[in-house]
């Protein structure tokens, strides 16, 4: 049988579509974080500390925009050079050896995606570096501290979230041992876990798989080719050989977007579409690279690989997860015909309608 879309079929997808319009961040890939990197070599007081956030992030930390026209430049951060002192820097101090460090120098610009901003510190040599992120207070609850650390000659990574502020970065025989480590990597199974439950536009591009699979075995080999291809993405970014600029991020997001309401149309005007899980591979090329963006945008440097690998694992539990959940549901809708055929058409109406709203906003912005 070949489904059409109707007038009613699309007014009843309307608040559908609402919802996923106005879900609050849902589907940007830029995720709650500041990413700091710190360096001090080994019997040095002079530590380099480096932290990037987007525009909007940092206008939530101090007032940026002087000339109020609401685009950030170079000359806004200049102007707002003390307020950058005391809403980001002064927010998240550095202390050796239970002493505070010195703030020496401050530098900001504006990136290709990110702003950067520049910081050297005077430390007190070889005691033990530690910094707290009291910003975390002042941002909006979910927000993490992602800090890369390479401290008298061990690399470690560090996350500060909630009222976890507190990170201790080197200094210390063991500060960089395994322990450390693994409770970073499971930390990052989490947030991969978050972000694949609370990434709207990857669990509608799923969903719209879904609808159409009528079997455990269907539902398998979408999963599957939709898992091996964003792993594959996600294995070469965290390697540096896929780096995308922020025009290449844009146009991730907008294959992200199309990939959604190309399933749904498919749904909804072909009677038994075919070539399922190829779709999968195809279009989850895109969603790794989306999956990617979260953490390497962010300059996570030489810890990317350990983070991604643990992210990734987190993604394929939530999406597991996700998955579990749906296909029951879906498969008792299927044994009653009326509600399955209101149910296959309406979401399919309101994730095509979703697809080319999301698309549109992210050409746009």
């Amino acid at each position: 049988m070949r489904y059409g879309v109707r007038a009613s079929m699309t007014r009843r997808a309307l608040p559908l579509l609402s919802l996923l319009l106005l879900a609050p961040a849902a589907w940007a890939h830029d995720a709650d974080l500041v990413a700091v990197q710190v360096q001090r070599g080994p019997g040095a007081q002079r530590v380099e500390a480096q932290v990037r956030v987007t525009a909007e992030t940092l206008g939530l930390l101090a007032p940026v925009d002087a000339d109020g026209d609401g685009l950030l430049s170079d000359a806004d951060l200049a102007a707002r050079a003390e307020a950058l002192r005391a809403g980001v820097w002064g927010a998240m101090p550095l202390s050796s050896g239970g002493r505070p460090c010195a703030l020496e120098g401050a530098s900001s610009r504006i990136g290709e995606a990110l702003v950067e901003l520049r910081a050297i510190f005077l430390c007190e040599a070889g005691g033990e570096l530690a910094q707290d992120f009291r910003l975390l207070s002042v941002l909006p609850s979910g927000y993490r501290a992602v800090v890369d650390a390479a401290v008298d000659g061990a690399a470690i990574q560090r996350l500060a979230q909630g009222t976890d502020q507190h990170v201790v970065l080197g200094g210390q025989p063991g500060a960089g041992g395994q322990p450390a480590r693994a409770e970073s990597l499971g930390n990052w199974v989490l947030l991969g876990m978050e972000h694949i439950l609370a990434g709207w536009d990857h669990l509608a591009f799923l969903g719209a798989l879904l609808l159409a699979a009528a079997s455990v075995r269907s539902v398998l080999a979408v999963v599957t080719a939709f898992t091996l291809a964003h792993s594959v993405t996600l294995g070469l970014s965290a390697l540096g050989v896929v780096a995308l600029g922020g025009r290449g991020e844009q146009a991730v997001e907008v294959a992200i977007a199309l990939s959604i309401a190309w399933v749904a149309a498919e749904n909804l005007l072909v009677a038994a579409p075919r070539r399922r899980a190829l779709e999968a591979f195809a279009f989850g090329l895109a969603h790794g690279l989306g999956f990617a963006s979260v953490l390497r945008e962010h300059g996570l440097g030489d810890s990317a690989v350990r983070a991604l690998l643990g992210f990734n694992a987190g993604v394929e539990l939530g999406q597991a997860a996700g998955v579990l959940a749906a296909f029951p549901a879906l498969a008792w809708l299927r044994r009653r015909p009326a509600a399955w055929r209101w149910t296959y058409r309406t979401g399919s109406a309101g994730l095509l309608l979703a697809g080319l709203g999301w698309a549109a906003a992210r050409v746009a912005g």
